[in-house]
């Protein structure tokens, strides 16, 4: 059976989280619940808004599939974390999304980032992530402040394509908006 997730357009994903003060057996939990809902929707990264929570908790974890270059990630909770370094380096990846089902946005990102967090004890850690790891961060600590996927996309400018009003509820009118998305102007609201 499948965990809860929050999906957009719910208000708390583009809500600033609240700095976590008590390190509590409660985050334990929260975190392994978190663990359970990526693996449920197979899903890499998670962010405590993503279930629901106003905290700033993020959790990682990702299994590389036959054929796949990207190194395992083992399960990382990450409390409080903070971006304090980003490399030169850049490149472009479509990103999605476990609460915005079928969509995808092209998203530039550093390939490399550190991180200053607390650990599930309060303890201060620091880590330098690469590649797949340092996106799956830098994605989740946009859930933190609230910033969505949607928000990378540059805005409608004036098109030669023509401009839908699409009414409809998660998940099929997703699939719907992501049918027609490369041939219409569209705003997400």
């Amino acid at each position: 059976m499948q965990s809860p997730l929050v999906y957009y357009p719910n208000e708390l994903l583009k809500k600033r989280s609240s700095e976590v003060r008590e390190f509590t057996s409660e985050l334990k939990t929260l975190s392994e619940h978190m663990r359970q809902v990526m693996k449920d929707y197979a899903g890499m990264g998670l962010a405590a808004p993503q279930v629901g929570q106003s905290i700033r908790l993020i959790t990682v974890e990702y299994q590389p599939v036959e054929g796949d270059k990207n190194p395992a990630i083992p399960f990382t909770v990450m409390i409080n974390p903070e971006i304090t370094k980003m490399g030169k380096e850049t490149d472009w990846l479509s990103e999605g999304c476990l609460s915005i089902p079928y969509v995808e946005v092209d998203i530039e990102r550093p390939t490399e980032v550190s991180v200053t967090y607390q650990d599930l004890d309060g303890t201060k850690q620091t880590i330098h992530a690469k590649g797949l790891f340092a996106r799956i961060v830098q994605h989740e600590i946009d859930h933190l402040n609230g910033t969505l996927i949607l928000d990378y996309e540059k805005p409608a400018e004036v098109s030669d394509k023509p401009r839908v009003i699409f009414w409809g509820s998660t998940p099929f009118s997703t699939e719907v908006m992501n049918v027609i998305r490369p041939y219409v102007t569209m705003v997400a609201i």
